[in-house]
């Protein structure tokens, strides 16, 4: 199995509370081929606990980068996936779990793509969904839908791993268009995109209701390429000039 084809997975970890589940998480990585780790404002590390529980996955923490905000740790990705025991009322792009591992491959040639699991108690909140393209939830017992944040990982990791030894190597999708967009890209396209949507009075700043959120979900059902996306760009810049 070439394990090589996992590198540009990125797992990140949003607020956690308890540092024994970032030991274990990195555990969990480290041993189905996963190695960088990004953790978004955690409340507790480094932490002992946290390299007791790792165990022979301390490199895992020792190379994990530390960050303010969730846009920090998936900026430079071309895919984020967020994971949810709980799916929004706004229904967002989701991923089979068996789906996953042949998406994250195929999209990880050229950028990393990241997985994105929410804090322990509470998960993942929605704007931090929105800044994914898409969703996965692991199929669990509907009288106990919570699973432990580092047997979760595990899981998806597992998926992953299981995905890049049956492919061999990553069925690279031929772009006919542009090259993929990052996080950071599309973040700065839908600030623009709402800026000219209040300058031209669609958009009321101080009632958003849900278009917004409906406006990013289209956006991320498109999977728009670096090409697509300048030309959204361009269209939105003539709109802004002709005001």
């Amino acid at each position: 199995m070439n394990l090589g084809n996992l590198k540009n997975i990125r797992i990140v970890l949003i607020g956690t509370t308890h540092p024994g589940n970032v030991g274990a998480s990195a555990r969990a990585m480290k041993s189905m081929g996963i190695t960088d780790l990004v953790l978004v404002d955690p409340q507790a590390f480094p932490h002992p606990e946290a390299d007791a529980r790792a165990t022979s996955a301390l490199d895992v923490l020792q190379n994990a980068k530390i960050v303010a905000t969730l846009h920090d740790a998936i900026e430079d990705c071309g895919l984020a996936i967020a994971t949810s025991s709980q799916l929004p009322s706004l229904r967002w792009p989701e991923i089979p779990v068996r789906e996953l591992g042949s998406k994250v491959l195929n999209s990880s040639t050229d950028k990393p793509v990241a997985i994105v699991f929410g804090r322990e108690r509470t998960g993942m909140h929605l704007d931090e969904i929105q800044q994914c393209q898409h969703l996965v939830q692991i199929p669990t017992n509907p009288d106990c839908r919570s699973l432990n944040l580092a047997s979760a990982v595990q899981l998806i990791c597992y998926e992953l791993m299981m995905a890049n030894g049956i492919e061999k190597t990553p069925v690279r999708i031929k772009n006919e268009y542009g090259a993929q967009p990052t996080i950071d890209d599309i973040d700065r396209f839908h600030k623009h995109l709402f800026a000219t949507l209040e300058d031209i009075e669609f958009l009321d700043p101080e009632q958003p209701k849900l278009i917004r959120q409906r406006l990013i979900r289209l956006f991320a059902k498109a999977q728009l390429d670096q090409n697509e996306l300048n030309i959204m760009r361009g269209i939105l810049t003539a709109v802004d000039q002709k005001k």
